[in-house]
């Protein structure tokens, strides 16, 4: 899940993906993966994913209330560019054919406003 950016690169500005080979949840940012910032988290199990954009600059990502990565991701300057949609499932791009790949989303929130730690863990905790 992520915001992609309305680019010539159709970049991603920000997300959060698991990578089933190494089983880690991994930043993405300006088209790359923060390898450095990841963390190990078990499959196949309900979770809570907050991605989290603080004054544009910063990013965080949280699975069930604990953050991903030890450092906040900082982002590149957009001031010329225009986010051009979010995503959840897939990679932001055309769907594919999903093979592999099983998701079943329940909730999504958009908050016009900054989250704090108990925001996050309130999610958490309300766990179903």
């Amino acid at each position: 899940m992520g915001v992609k950016m309305n680019d010539a690169a159709d970049s991603v500005f920000f997300g959060l993906s698991y990578n089933s080979k190494d089983k880690k949840w991994e930043l993405l940012h300006g088209g790359e993966n923060s390898e450095d910032l990841s963390s190990t988290l078990e499959p196949d199990t309900n979770k809570h994913v907050v991605i989290l954009l603080r004054n544009g600059s910063q990013g965080f990502a949280y699975v069930d209330g604990q953050r991903v990565g030890n450092a906040p991701c900082q982002l590149k300057n957009t001031n010329s560019k225009e986010i051009s949609h979010f995503y959840i499932g897939g990679n932001g791009g055309s769907a594919g054919s999903g093979e592999g790949v099983s998701v079943t989303v329940t909730n999504v929130l958009l908050y016009n406003r900054p989250l704090d730690g108990n925001d996050i863990g309130a999610f958490s905790a309300n766990k179903a």
